[in-house]
């Protein structure tokens, strides 16, 4: 991407560390929310990323005003157990007075005059069509996984929508919790692993990423830098890091986070998840161990992301049910004749990716 161009009254250019006063007035006017929350997550994101820093942000500017923004994130994936850069597109930011009026094209130009492989999640339905008609090609969707541990308060915020009655409101409750059958999971093969916390990443898990890397196709970096960077010095968000062991070596990890939301109901995250494709066992252990943390923190219900069809059956068989699908739930991706293999990369079959791949949970 050329550093900075003319447009008219436009100027484009990549963010610097100086100018975060700039950004942090353009979300005052136009991010409705924790500021404070949201700034600290911004820098966090652009300015620490251990893969570089050069291209972060691109932002836009009309008469010198700065009137939105959008993120980039440089990361290392893995193909076929071998490294290769991509760039991870974010959100999108306009100031308000000036949306609806076309400037996000203006982005879209400067992501196509980057020539890198680009990859992008989590944005809504409008970013998703913009993207698409600039050229991305969606992939496949993806369905992320439920479970439910307290049904009460998910079933009340939901009838009382329509329903008044409380003695109706009771009978269908009743039969939502059979609906569910609500349950722990059952002989989750605690006594074949020893289960720690994490309380830092080192260079252990470095061997055992590497160990596991070319068990997968196309996977993005989980070395002790990233994994840290990530869910440990994170200043913003805490996460709860637990670690499966067989005879003293690694088998798998599981990285769990919790969100308060509206009418006091309590989301369980699993934000990311690696185990070794020959200890499945493992993924029955620390999920149940995830659930007992959830149960303990009185979460109503949690989620997760696990693409490889044996992962799912396991998380399946511990409770866990397919959500709704959502027509923005896609991985969409630019470029990918600079790819290592365009043919492969093309395939979401192909891909291996949590919560935690790219910047949802960093927010």
């Amino acid at each position: 991407m050329r550093p900075q161009h003319h447009s008219s009254h436009l100027t484009i250019k990549r963010y610097e560390a100086q100018e975060w006063s700039l950004v942090k007035g353009l979300h005052e006017r136009s991010y409705q929310g924790d500021l404070e929350r949201r700034m600290k997550a911004f820098r966090w994101i652009t300015e620490h990323n251990p893969f570089g820093h050069n291209i972060n942000c691109i932002m836009l500017f009309k008469d010198g005003e700065l009137i939105g923004y959008s993120g980039m994130m440089p990361m290392r994936f893995y193909f076929d157990g071998e490294p290769f850069t991509a760039i991870f597109t974010q959100e999108t930011l306009i100031n308000p007075l000036f949306r609806g009026q076309g400037f996000t094209a203006a982005f879209v130009k400067e992501e196509r005059d980057l020539n890198s492989f680009l990859v992008s999640f989590w944005h809504n339905e409008k970013i998703v069509n913009m993207r698409l008609k600039a050229g991305w090609m969606n992939i496949g969707y993806f369905r992320p996984l439920k479970k439910i541990f307290k049904i009460d308060n998910l079933f009340r915020l939901k009838v009382r929508k329509w329903s008044t009655n409380k003695v109706v409101e009771d009978i269908l409750l009743a039969l939502a919790r059979r609906y569910y059958r609500l349950r722990k999971a059952e002989n989750y093969k605690r006594e074949q692993y020893d289960v720690e916390t994490i309380g830092r990443f080192d260079s252990e898990y470095d061997e055992f990423f590497l160990n596991v890397v070319k068990k997968f196709r196309v996977i993005f970096d989980r070395s002790s830098q990233t994994l840290n960077w990530k869910y440990i010095d994170i200043p913003h968000r805490r996460f709860h890091a637990l670690c499966a062991r067989k005879n003293h070596r690694i088998v798998g990890y599981i990285i769990l986070a919790i969100e308060e939301q509206e009418y006091n109901i309590k989301k369980g995250i699993i934000a990311d998840l690696l185990i070794d494709p020959d200890e499945v066992d493992a993924l029955i252990c620390l999920s149940g161990m995830s659930e007992q943390f959830f149960v303990e923190k009185g979460v109503d219900f949690s989620i997760c992301l696990v693409p490889l069809p044996i992962s799912r059956s396991v998380m399946m068989g511990q409770g866990y049910f397919q959500a709704k699908q959502m027509e923005c739930d896609s991985l969409l991706i630019y470029n990918e004749k600079v790819s290592p293999n365009p043919g492969i990369v093309k395939d979401i079959n192909n891909w291996y990716f949590t919560y935690g791949d790219s910047d949802f949970m960093m927010w």
